[in-house]
């Protein structure tokens, strides 16, 4: 070693790098290594592809109904905080947005918070 210094091996990653090597040398297919790749491979990676686009498709349907409430803070900008009524016509909800405004940049607007509400009283749709 340069200057003198030695270098002290860590055990845990010895013991990693040499069950990395055995595992390239030991692997065999198998019904165990087979039905781990087809799920974790294809199963796993299928699912969270559908709950995206379902994830996703929500979002598009959503239509803004009322503004329930509005505050806003300045800050290097403004933050508005929104209440809102939102979702299709037979099942509204009420959600939190925040958006950041910066006038002085050209069209900046981002939305930095948006969840639905935990309570929310039907009566002020």
């Amino acid at each position: 070693m340069a200057g003198g210094m030695e270098v002290k091996k860590n055990v845990h990653v010895e013991e990693w790098g040499a069950y990395r090597e055995n595992l390239e040398k030991a692997f065999r297919f198998n019904r165990r290594t087979i039905g781990y790749g087809l799920c974790f491979g294809i199963a796993v990676p299928l699912i969270l592809y559908k709950g995206i686009l379902a994830e996703f498709k929500l979002a598009e349907d959503l239509q803004l109904w009322k503004i329930l409430s509005a505050k806003y803070q300045v800050v290097s900008g403004t933050i508005y905080y929104l209440k809102l009524l939102a979702g299709s016509e037979k099942n509204k909800k009420q959600y939190e947005a925040q958006v950041w405004v910066k006038p002085w940049e050209h069209n900046y607007m981002y939305l930095t918070d948006f969840k639905p509400t935990t309570s929310w009283d039907p009566s002020q749709a």
